[in-house]
């Protein structure tokens, strides 16, 4: 709430507790021209535009509003500037005397008090603004406008003390959960550290506690209320990333949004902007634009979402929302359980303490940050370098490199949350739960390829899988009628089969939706195509029924083998 500063106004204007009055010369008596009103001080934005009057007053209900109202609403009558008041329960008076009287006294008041207007959460200079308040510290004062819907989803409830004992101390142990917690703090450092937006995403069977993982998460900003759902549009989804931003968003039931739209959404988030869009008047309207963290869940992963659908998954999408698998055993998304209490019961108590402790841990993230961003900057990016250090020699391709990346990010956030003693958690432990699910989605990306190679190895697998038997005829042997023919197969002399596509064949089926050419070199880097001569990747063969060689595209049967990758162990 802002102090009221006492501003008396200018002659012949005055304020009681029965409203503003006017006495003019050759009136008869006072003129009314509204309800009680104060002008508190004057606001701009930061970079000295945006220019208006902070006012105040008490609606009929009695209950206090303050609204910025920019200058340019005087202009012309004050027309514009009446409807706002009157829309916020101001009563004034309509005659055409009282609403000259009124913008000619509002016009020339000058508060000596500036405050800054913003209309972005998250940080503003070493500011942290939320809907409710502003951390940390800030030469003029900060207002935060048009976000007064959500102050009910950013509310505080419980002590920190109890929020750690009953929520982030039982997370302890189980690597889905606490990588949840960290990522919830890593909104505030995403600024100061210039990482790029990105999103987790819990996929697995029903009932194993997927939302469990979103509800611990949104326990460091808010309450329940703060969840939000994937059924929505994408301009939605525009309006609430930019209400977190800095924070965090949690999103659950990925099957709930459109399939058409998944990917696109996918890219949005990741981006951080919205659409551009055009005001009334053909000028380009502000975009809007969020830096945030935000975790999703649902029953299949993002790629399986888009192609069962009908769409590409394009590798970017896996950058910007990575697939985590929610299921670690039989206990769902709970590791190894101590004592006799059961996983249901376990779940049903820590989302139970969500709904009653909440709002703390973050609010005391970014005020520890406030202090010294610089430094905590230094400490989360040593961690990162280690991390990365750890990795190299697993990381093949830039995707992996990114991903890689983001662990180690949110590694130092962990760590930093520790340090701040905002977890109840020992130093290292957000390490360790770091590395091993950064490892275990290196062993799910077959060792760290990227999702072309993998979507190029899966297509022609399944082909193989799908048609070796009925659509491929010996090379050599009796001649049997085999119907709508991909091409051939043959033994080497080293027992392996291999099978010949004809070129057509590889490139409208095979490789539908991919480049033949690049999945052919993916095929050729893994040792499982033939290669032609010269530059050609498919190579010149006798097959039957064609007096000339000709060019096929000889895969190796060896693709069918999963590739395997040993364990590690490794220490931070």
């Amino acid at each position: 709430m802002v102090k009221e500063n006492e501003n008396k106004g200018s002659e012949p204007f005055w304020v009681d507790k029965a409203g503003l009055w006017c006495l003019s010369p050759g009136d008869d008596s006072p003129v009314w021209l509204s309800a009680p009103l104060s002008v508190i001080g004057r606001s701009r934005n930061n970079i000295g535009e945006g220019h208006g009057l902070l006012v105040a007053w008490n609606d009929p209900d009695g209950k206090r509003k303050e609204w910025v109202m920019p200058l340019e609403m005087l202009a012309d009558d004050g027309k514009e500037m009446r409807k706002g008041l009157l829309n916020r329960g101001l009563r004034m008076a309509t005659s055409l005397k009282a609403r000259r009287r009124f913008l000619a006294w509002i016009a020339n008041q000058r508060p000596k008090k500036t405050w800054i207007v913003t209309r972005d959460q998250g940080w503003n200079g070493h500011s942290y603004v939320l809907p409710d308040g502003v951390i940390g510290f800030s030469q003029d004062p900060i207002i935060l406008e048009g976000w007064d819907s959500e102050k009910e989803e950013i509310q505080v409830s419980g002590e920190l003390e109890e929020w750690i004992e009953n929520v982030s101390l039982p997370c302890l142990g189980h690597r889905k959960l606490m990588i949840s917690l960290i990522a919830a703090f890593a909104g505030p450092m995403m600024y100061w550290t210039s990482e790029e937006n990105f999103g987790l995403h819990f996929h697995g069977g029903s009932s194993i506690g997927k939302t469990t993982t979103l509800y611990v998460a949104q326990s460091v900003w808010g309450g329940p209320r703060g969840l939000q759902r994937w059924r929505s549009t994408a301009n939605a989804l525009e309006t609430v990333a930019s209400g977190r931003n800095d924070r965090l968003l949690c999103l659950d039931e990925i099957a709930q949004l459109d399939p058409r739209m998944a990917g696109e959404v996918a890219y949005m988030l990741g981006n951080g902007k919205g659409k551009h869009r055009a005001l009334k008047d053909g000028s380009k309207a502000k975009e809007k634009s969020w830096r945030l963290v935000y975790l999703s869940s649902g029953e299949i992963s993002l790629s399986e979402f888009v192609e069962t659908n009908g769409g590409i998954m394009r590798g970017g999408m896996g950058v910007r929302q990575i697939d985590i698998r929610a299921e670690e055993g039989e206990n769902g998304i709970l590791g190894k359980m101590e004592g006799d209490e059961k996983p249901a019961d376990f779940i049903s108590r820590l989302v139970g303490s969500t709904r009653f402790l909440f709002g703390t841990a973050g609010r005391a993230f970014a005020f520890e940050v406030s202090k010294d961003p610089h430094e905590h900057v230094d400490f989360v990016e040593s961690y990162r370098t280690k991390f990365l250090e750890i990795f190299e020699k697993d990381i093949k391709n830039g995707q992996s490199r990114r991903v890689c990346e983001k662990f180690g990010f949110l590694c130092g956030v962990g760590e930093l949350a520790i340090k701040m003693k905002l977890t109840g958690w020992g130093q290292g432990v957000a390490a360790l739960a770091t590395i091993s699910l950064f490892e275990e989605w290196l062993e799910l990306r077959d060792g760290g390829q990227t999702h072309e190679e993998i979507k190029a190895v899966k297509q022609v697998r399944e082909f193989i899988s799908r048609h070796g038997d009925s659509r491929f005829e010996a090379i050599r042997g009796q001649e049997l009628q085999t119907r709508d023919r991909a091409g051939f197969w043959r033994n080497t002399d080293d027992k392996e089969r291999e099978f010949l596509f004809y070129p057509e064949i590889w490139t409208n089926e095979v490789c539908k939706g991919l480049s033949a050419q690049e999945v052919a070199k993916i095929l050729h880097s893994n040792g499982w195509l033939k290669k032609g001569d010269g530059k050609n990747l498919a190579s010149k063969e006798r097959i039957p029924y064609v007096n000339n060689p000709c060019r096929m595209y000889v895969v190796k049967s060896a693709i069918m083998e999963e590739p395997s990758r040993s364990d590690k162990m490794v220490n931070i």
